[in-house]
């Protein structure tokens, strides 16, 4: 069974989709306008925050832990890994 759509049905159902699209891009641009609202720091560019340099240093140290572990048990001798300190070098 064929289905025949006339014209008007045909306008209505590409006249819906470009009300669906015009919607979609009125949400992104309100979107787009909200969240550019901050400004930009240059004179902390290339410099990572507080956050996450405690997020670099809880994985490093976990790293560090597991590597005292395994490569201990793996030479069958003590062996001590530890954090000395994290820190961001300019070059």
């Amino acid at each position: 069974m064929e289905k025949q759509l006339d014209q008007s049905q045909i306008d209505s159902m590409f006249a819906g989709v470009r009300e669906e699209e015009a919607c979609k891009q009125a949400a992104h641009a309100a979107v787009d306008q909200a969240s550019v609202r901050e400004r930009y720091n240059f004179s902390r560019a290339g410099q990572i925050s507080n956050e996450q340099l405690q997020a670099i240093s809880a994985v490093n140290d976990l790293f560090a832990r597991n590597l005292t572990h395994n490569l201990g048990a793996w030479l069958r001798t003590r062996f001590d890994v530890a954090l000395a300190s994290a820190e961001q070098m300019m070059y």
